[in-house]
């Protein structure tokens, strides 16, 4: 969990009126989201209660976390096109982002997750890609296809 920002006062020698924060939470695929969120706004409320503040929650952006599904027929075949691609078996990883893939995979529809780059960049000020990262990257997702549409 991170304070995204911070906003109190009008000055630096006065006591604010009042203050807004913003708090940015990732959940991981053990926590659901709606008994995290509850702890999360009954801690705020209760730090108001305690402090007589007028407490005010708004949600800005509210996602659960998923899983991919390894065991599924697409996975196993994008896994072996990745590795027709690559040479070896892809490192997989818990991301701190979240991908188009929560909107497929809450209508049912089979899904996975690939990119290229540095993990740590991700959607961060100056994210950067190598060439050959990229290269690599889009042989990696055509031989994944062409995996999936051949052998299925």
């Amino acid at each position: 969990m991170a304070i995204g920002y911070l906003r109190c006062g009008t000055w630096a020698n006065t006591i604010a009126d009042e203050c807004e924060f913003s708090v940015y939470r990732r959940l991981i695929p053990e926590e659901n989201l709606n008994d995290e969120r509850d702890k999360l706004y009954e801690l705020i409320k209760s730090f108001g209660r305690s402090s007589r503040y007028d407490i005010e929650i708004k949600e800005h952006y509210i996602t659960d976390s998923i899983l991919e599904d390894k065991d599924g027929k697409y996975y196993k075949l994008f896994i072996k096109g990745f590795e027709m691609a690559n040479g070896k078996k892809p490192s997989l990883v818990l991301s701190p982002g979240t991908f188009d893939m929560r909107f497929t995979n809450h209508y049912g529809i089979p899904s996975l997750n690939y990119g290229p780059g540095i993990l740590e960049e991700s959607h961060m000020n100056d994210e950067k890609i190598s060439l050959e990262d990229l290269r690599q990257g889009i042989i990696t997702l055509a031989s994944g296809i062409y995996s999936m549409a051949y052998n299925y």
